[in-house]
């Protein structure tokens, strides 16, 4: 079966035809369309969790031989490239496409609650790649249309990350109060925004590009409406702020994200006091989980580290911490397709 589309349009300019296998390298790879792209090789074996020696066993070959198409030493004959499609689900034209498989502008950014095997968050990453290559092949090499503008906002201290969040809300001049559509008001900007299956409720999202290319969003479909809402608003945060990946970029997107849906000259004070009661009162208002509200307070200093506590076993008494109250009663946000944003 095949994995989205086949075929990425525009991208990096083509070498002379009849080249020799090039070096596949992490920073720059150039092809022609009649060059097999070692890159899509790897991006799509890494999306089916396959290491070389599996792949290897499937094809017939020697896990060498894999290791060299994939670095571009050599290219498969046309028999082991029927076998490689079959085996990996693509078209022959799929690992002949020109361009880069991967991102040029930016790293990739996960958000995800707890420790996840690498190998795991590589073949998420390889996953939505794919996707992206997709979605840019049905763009046509056409960007999506956009109203507001993402501009890179560098930070190194949490209360610059505030600030941004700040800034931003009054450059798209975003009315004071909750955000009534924030899925609508991302894809405002040319970002392409979509609910994800990842198959494991540990990851909540990815943010992928920035810079000079789409911007591209993925989110668990599997979370609730509060959760992947916050998810949306801590990958803008990424797009917005981050290039490069740091001890702090994490912290750093929570606090953006936390800003940017809940501002402190509209929230501060509604924080105190903070009962149960409230914070239920205040997720139906501001379309946030109870938890982030709960963090929320006690990064504007309206409740104390230690009330927190007594407030988070409550919520784990209650069955809070797992499964919030309201939980379907919030405004879902679906993204809009593609085909109606063209």
């Amino acid at each position: 079966m095949l994995i989205g589309s086949p075929y990425l349009t525009g991208g990096l300019a083509p070498l002379p035809l009849h080249q020799p296998p090039l070096k596949c390298s992490p920073d720059t790879f150039y092809v022609t369309p009649n060059m097999f792209n070692c890159e899509m090789l790897r991006l799509v074996r890494e999306a089916k969790a396959l290491s070389q020696s599996e792949l290897a066993k499937q094809l017939g070959v020697s896990q060498p031989k894999v290791s060299r198409f994939e670095d571009g030493i050599s290219a498969p004959n046309p028999e082991e490239l029927t076998k490689l499609s079959e085996v990996l689900g693509q078209s022959s034209e799929f690992f002949h496409q020109a361009g880069s498989a991967r991102s040029q502008s930016a790293v990739s950014f996960f958000r995800k609650t707890t420790s996840i095997p690498m190998k795991v968050i590589t073949q998420f990453n390889a996953r939505m790649n794919l996707r992206r290559l997709g979605i840019l092949g049905e763009l046509g090499g056409r960007k999506l249309p956009a109203r507001r503008s993402i501009s890179h906002r560098p930070v190194t201290t949490l209360e610059e990350a505030e600030l941004a969040a700040n800034e931003l809300r009054r450059l798209w001049q975003v009315p004071r109060g909750p955000i009534e559509n924030l899925t609508k008001l991302v894809e405002d900007t040319g970002c392409v925004v979509e609910l994800f299956n990842f198959g494991a409720g540990k990851l909540d999202g990815l943010a992928i590009g920035g810079g000079t290319e789409t911007p591209f969003v993925f989110l668990n479909d599997k979370f609730p409406a509060d959760r992947r809402r916050f998810s949306l608003a801590h990958e803008l945060a990424h797009i917005v702020m981050h290039r490069t990946v740091t001890e702090t970029v994490e912290e750093e997107a929570n606090v953006f994200a936390g800003a940017f849906l809940m501002p402190k000259e509209d929230i501060d004070t509604k924080l105190y006091p903070l009962t149960i009661e409230k914070l239920i009162a205040l997720k139906l208002e501001w379309r946030c989980s109870m938890k982030a509200i709960l963090k929320r307070a006690l990064q504007l200093g309206r409740i104390k580290t230690r009330y927190e506590q007594f407030l988070w076993m409550r919520l784990g008494q209650l069955g809070y911490r797992t499964t919030e109250s309201l939980e379907n009663d919030l405004p879902q946000e679906t993204p809009t397709s593609i085909e109606d944003r063209k």
